[in-house]
């Protein structure tokens, strides 16, 4: 999906103009390994489009199913390209790091019934959003190898020492 006339015709489908700075935004997360954040994505384009319409465009986008939003925890919302044929997943994000890998396939979609059968208000799940959050390999080895007592570990956006 990486040519201009297929998101020109995605954003079309949706009832968007295929504008060169819409384009960019999908371009950008399309190629992406991880959701990103507005900030980093205005820095991306650069003069091709300003902060406003880019902030605008990702709430757009998302409300039409084009982007996803992702909670990772941070101040601010971070955005990934989530089309219908794009697999439905899920993320772990590192706390210290902030690595991000996907989990893909997804066994809360069977758990709606259940969750329905508890719930005294609603009567229909219509989507869900999960992202787990932990430390990677990688950290833990590092925290592992630092003496007690000096370790740091990050938790959202607040940095904590832990004894």
């Amino acid at each position: 999906m990486e040519t201009t006339d297929t998101f020109a015709a995605l954003l079309r489908s949706h009832g968007f103009r295929a504008t060169e700075a819409r384009m960019e935004l999908l371009r950008l997360l399309a190629r992406a390994d991880r959701p990103i954040s507005p900030a980093e994505l205005v820095r991306r384009i650069g003069t091709r489009a300003n902060q406003a319409t880019t902030y605008r465009s990702l709430e757009a986008f998302s409300d039409a199913g084009l982007v996803r939003r992702v909670n990772m925890e941070h101040q601010h919302a971070h955005y990934e390209f989530s089309t219908s044929d794009t697999e439905h997943h899920h993320h772990i994000i590192c706390r210290t790091c902030g690595l991000v890998e996907h989990v893909d396939g997804c066994a809360i979609s069977d758990r709606s019934p259940t969750l329905l059968r508890h719930s005294k208000q609603f009567r229909r799940i219509e989507s869900h959003a999960l992202e787990f959050f932990g430390t990677c390999t990688a950290c833990t080895t590092k925290t592992s190898s630092v003496p007690v007592g000096r370790a740091k570990r990050f938790v959202g956006a607040k940095k904590t020492l832990t004894h």
